[in-house]
């Protein structure tokens, strides 16, 4: 009596699945063309492609092999008189897109927390409003500490440490207009303790 074999428990190999390496290899390419975008941003938007190339540490033809892709799909676009390579409206679209989705005052306010445990002191958030610097948002220590502001405050341009600030590091007409009427408003007294503390 013979024994037919049973039949082969192998597997047999699908080409469904990418291999590890083809993966990897896919993924390095799109490491790659964001390098060559974000050093074209990096350069302020505009660049040869020589200057590309050494931006990204890449050799000028690999550069170039990048853009022409990133160009068909409207992230880059070239100068036809320069040959300057630039960002293209995708690129500026997504630019858009992510600025939409940015909140400044939320990013801010985890460390708004940090720095009112560290000090155990009220501390808050403070934009330029068309009054003058406005707080918008406010922490407050556990201590049993009065204060005389609140959200929505508007904080003096000259008589106030906010104010100062906004002074010193916005070059802006409309803020130093704001302190220029602040002060003409002023009673002598106020005035003194200004040209004091110079």
């Amino acid at each position: 009596m013979t024994q037919t074999p049973e039949p082969s428990s192998v597997p047999t190999q699908t080409t469904d699945a990418p291999r590890p390496r083809e993966r990897r290899q896919r993924v390095q390419a799109a490491e790659t063309g964001m390098a060559v975008l974000k050093g074209l941003g990096r350069l302020g938007g505009r660049a040869s492609l020589t200057l590309l190339a050494a931006q990204v540490d890449e050799s000028p033809a690999k550069v170039h092999r990048y853009l022409v892709s990133l160009m068909e799909e409207g992230l880059v676009a070239q100068d036809a008189a320069t040959q300057q390579y630039y960002l293209g409206l995708e690129a500026m679209l997504l630019g858009l897109a992510a600025l939409r989705q940015a909140d400044p005052i939320r990013l801010a306010e985890p460390s708004l927390v940090r720095l009112r445990e560290g000090l155990e002191v009220t501390c808050f958030i403070a934009v330029m409003g068309n009054k003058g610097p406005t707080i918008v948002r406010f922490e407050e220590p556990g201590l049993p500490v009065t204060v005389n502001v609140r959200m929505g405050s508007v904080l003096s341009m000259l008589w106030s440490a906010t104010g100062r600030v906004f002074l010193a590091l916005q070059d802006d007409a409309r803020v130093r207009a704001l302190a220029e009427a602040e002060l003409a408003r002023a009673p002598a007294d106020m005035r003194a303790l200004l040209d004091a503390s110079d």
